[in-house]
């Protein structure tokens, strides 16, 4: 027996004194302790297991024995040779090992001058959506000052020739409203006529599109917007590739 060996425990995991691995046995199954090493008796105790812990026949929770008396843990014999001479498993210890990161590899010239053309390609969409949103704003506040021209004018109008009418201490607030009233007017056509001016400069944006928005390769007007052509990737025509 080894004498140092005052306590022992027995179970499936490799941390116990003696580990069996058999699946009635539960992790930390039972433990030994040595009570009277003269007479060799020891107190096995029942460390909450699922099926038990048995001496000759009878499971026991707590009890003295000897080398006399058969131990089954479950349904496992225990030899009393593990008991008297225990011989714990080695620690396994893990050994830390560096994962190689694979460089990345270089892009070939070929997947270059598809990223560039897909740049290119985004960018004449992006363009032509900004400046298509631009045009519908300007649309939207000409038709906005449009409609204040047409009420401005005559109201002024009216209003002024209203206020001829009012007690001379009145007369100013006529006068004030015909001049509000102009004042919106004129501000609206000052508005309309930046807005013109600057609707002039999308002049041409469709053929600029459709001469810009095109397959480097064969030249023919790209037709898909850029979102679903970054789904199809190749031209329709051609069928190269246009988006890596």
């Amino acid at each position: 027996m080894n004498p140092s060996a005052k306590r022992i425990t027995i179970g499936r995991k490799p941390g116990n004194t003696i580990v069996l691995n058999t699946h009635d046995v539960s992790g930390t199954h039972a433990s030994l302790t040595l009570v009277t090493p003269v007479t060799n008796t020891w107190e096995i105790q029942d460390l909450g297991s699922a099926n038990g812990t048995f001496v000759d026949g009878m499971r026991v929770y707590r009890k003295e024995i000897t080398p006399a008396n058969q131990i089954k843990l479950g349904q496992t014999l225990l030899s009393w040779e593990l008991i008297l001479d225990p011989r714990p498993l080695p620690p396994v210890v893990p050994v830390m090992q560096t994962a190689k990161v694979p460089e990345p590899e270089e892009p070939s010239a070929e997947q270059e001058e598809i990223r560039e053309i897909a740049w290119n390609l985004k960018k004449v969409s992006d363009d032509f959506r900004e400046k298509r949103n631009r045009i519908a704003e300007i649309q939207a506040q000409e038709s906005i000052n449009s409609r204040i021209q047409g009420l401005g004018f005559p109201m002024g109008a009216v209003i002024g020739s209203l206020a001829q009418a009012l007690p001379p201490d009145y007369k100013i607030f006529g006068y004030a409203g015909g001049v509000i009233s102009l004042g919106f007017a004129v501000s609206a056509l000052i508005s309309s006529k930046k807005l013109s001016k600057e609707k002039k400069k999308y002049t041409g944006l469709d053929d600029w599109y459709k001469i810009n928005y095109v397959c480097p390769h064969c030249h023919t007007f790209i037709q898909q917007p850029f979102e679903l052509l970054e789904k199809t990737k190749n031209c329709r025509a051609c069928k190269k590739p246009l988006i890596p």
